[in-house]
Order: structure tokens, then C-alpha cells, then sequence
């Protein structure tokens, strides 16, 4: 239902809880975008889960603050309201489930919101009072959008705020991402990923749940094509991860979250699918220009593609033929 102007400017203080999957809430950083275009005056309280809650000060805005839930804790609806009591939220307008979790969605009720929104499933009405379907085979931020109302064709312009460098001794460097590990090893076609490169300085990391290296990186270095220049950067949280890709010439990777990360941040990505369907977890909301290579899906469809793996070859050639295009 869409609100008046009349209605929006009455909503002065918002909560949202964000989904607890990383990608997803990587993704959801375009709803929030869009929830500073409808609502430009309101206080924005986000509620998220600890992993990866530091990524919350990548949005360029003022009157966000972001509250710790402990996801794993959260039990019972008497759970719930203990947070709520203790989140230091008061006069919640308008709550705004981002999860279709019913103890998530009973958040608006603890918060004693006066408008709570949300997605329709099980006993989600009984704690909302707007309930949206979720639009299965739309992208996931279409999904969000809907219940603001927002229109995914609106072109709104989306990327994180002003990074800094971090990599200081590296200049135009490909960042691929080279995790996970297998038995504490990394996917061999990395290193031939790398065979294919000349005269390049590389960046190889990994995301922060991956990134204790089960290697010695000077022996893992040294089957490395000798012709390029190495660094192993192993981040601390999910913003030294954004700093380092935004100033890259581009970023490799097959991790959902690093690719929505990557994108946001406004870095030339190339994103290597193998079971995930890009036509609705692919960051194409965000300012970055990104390049799909995918396994499994073709277009908007289902159907198989092809089956195995992605070549190293072919990976290598793309990024080759994609970041060359930045180098001016």
C-alpha cells in the first residue's frame, strides 16, 4: 500500500531488522538507498546480526545507526521482546522485516512500532500489519523494494561511501579472491588463474571467515607464475575487504558476499556462479560494472547451462578481456 507524502513525513524514526545471511545483507544495502529516498529526514536504527556487522558503515548516510542481535540466542518471542527492551529504540514509526522469520518480524512488536511491514508467511500476520508475498524468481532487492513501494526501474545511483586506500604498495592490482579452502587447500585453479597473467601485481584474499591461511604463503607463492608480483592480504573485517577492492583495477571471485561488496564499493567484478541463480543474487542494483560467468544458469532461466567446472582458461581470459577496459 503506498503511503502520501503526508504519511511519509510523519515517519520519523525507523527500525529494520536485516537478513542474517551475509549476501543477502550485502544486497539489502539498495533497499536502504531507496528507504533514504522515501523517508530523507527520518532516524534509520538497522538490526543485524554480528557477522559482518562492521560492513553497516559502508552506507554514506547520516541518522543510520546499526544495533547488535544475537541471532544464535534468539529463541522464543520472550527473547525477542528482552532485546527489544534493551535495544535503547524508542518511538519506532515504522518497523520493516527484511527476513521473513517470525521471531524476526515480532521485532515490530517489542519495538511497539506503529506500522510494521514484512513478508507473508506462516504466523507473520498476527505480528504485522502489512504483509507482502515474496515474489518468487524476482531478485532478491526487488523483493525488499515492494515493501516500501520503491520502483526497481527508478536508475537510483548506489554505491558505498568514500573509501581510503589500503593496499599502499600496490598500484592497478587484480584482486582475486581465492577461497574457500578444501582440507585447507586452495582450489587449484586459482593457481592457474594466475599462470595466465603477465606482468601483473595480484592481491590474493580471502573473506574473513576463510581467511586463516592453511598454507605457508611462500611455498603457495612459489607455484605461482614467477611473472606477476603477489601480495596475500588478510583482512581484519569486512571494510578493510571494501578499502582494498574499491582501488583495485578489478576483483575475481566465485563468494557471493565478496561479489555484492565488490559491487558496491564501485569495483569492476567478475563474478564466477557455479550453483546460484545471478538473475536473482547478482549485485546489478549497485553502481559497479560487474561481468557474470555462470555454470548452471542462462538468462532468467533454470536450465542447466553446462555442466563441471569453470576453466581456468576461461577465467583468466575474462578477466583479461573485462578489467583491460579500466586500464585508461
Amino acid at each position: 500500500m503506498a503511503q502520501t507524502s503526508e504519511e511519509t513525513n510523519l515517519v520519523r524514526s525507523i527500525a529494520v531488522k536485516l537478513p542474517d545471511q551475509h549476501q543477502l545483507k550485502i544486497l539489502s544495502f539498495a533497499f536502504f538507498h531507496a528507504l533514504r529516498v522515501k523517508y530523507p529526514e527520518a532516524e534509520v536504527h538497522l538490526i543485524s546480526s554480528s557477522y559482518g556487522i562492521q560492513a553497516l558503515n559502508l552506507l554514506p548516510f547520516k541518522k543510520f545507526f546499526y544495533h547488535e542481535y544475537p541471532s544464535e540466542e534468539i529463541k522464543s518471542i520472550f527473547d525477542v521482546h528482552r532485546f527489544c527492551a534493551e535495544a535503547k529504540i524508542y518511538n519506532t514509526d515504522l518497523f520493516i522485516s527484511l527476513s521473513p522469520s517470525f521471531l524476526d518480524s515480532s521485532i515490530g512488536v517489542g519495538l511497539r512500532a506503529k506500522k510494521r511491514i514484512g513478508f507473508k508467511k506462516g504466523l507473520n500476520g498476527f505480528v504485522l500489519n502489512e504483509v507482502h508475498p515474496w515474489l518468487e524468481g524476482q531478485h532478491v532487492v526487488e523483493n525488499f523494494y515492494q515493501l516500501i513501494g520503491f520502483d526497481p526501474q527508478s536508475n537510483l545511483k548506489i554505491f558505498s561511501r568514500e573509501l581510503t586506500p589500503i593496499v599502499s604498495d600496490f598500484e592497478n592490482y587484480i584482486a582475486i579472491n581465492i577461497g574457500p579452502l578444501n582440507d585447507g587447500k586452495i582450489d587449484e585453479m586459482w593457481i592457474h588463474v594466475c599462470s595466465y597473467f603477465q606482468s601483473q601485481n595480484i592481491v590474493l584474499f580471502m573473506d574473513i571467515s576463510e581467511d586463516k591461511f592453511i598454507l605457508n604463503q611462500k611455498e603457495f607463492i612459489k607455484t605461482l607464475n614467477p611473472k606477476n608480483n603477489y601480495k596475500f592480504f588478510i583482512p581484519e573485517n569486512h571494510i578493510e575487504i571494501a578499502r582494498m577492492m574499491s582501488f583495485s583495477k578489478g576483483v575475481i571471485t566465485s563468494n557471493g558476499s565478496i561479489s555484492a561488496l565488490s559491487a558496491y564499493t564501485g569495483a569492476p567484478t567478475l563474478i564466477l556462479y557455479d550453483k546460484e541463480n545471478p538473475q536473482i543474487l547478482g549485485p546489478f542494483y549497485f553502481l559497479s560494472e560487474i561481468k557474470i560467468m555462470s555454470l548452471n544458469f542462462k538468462g532468467a532461466g533454470a536450465g542447466m547451462k553446462r555442466p563441471g567446472r569453470f576453466s581456468a582458461e576461461e577465467v583468466a581470459h575474462n578477466a583479461f578481456d573485462f578489467f583491460k577496459l579500466y586500464e585508461q
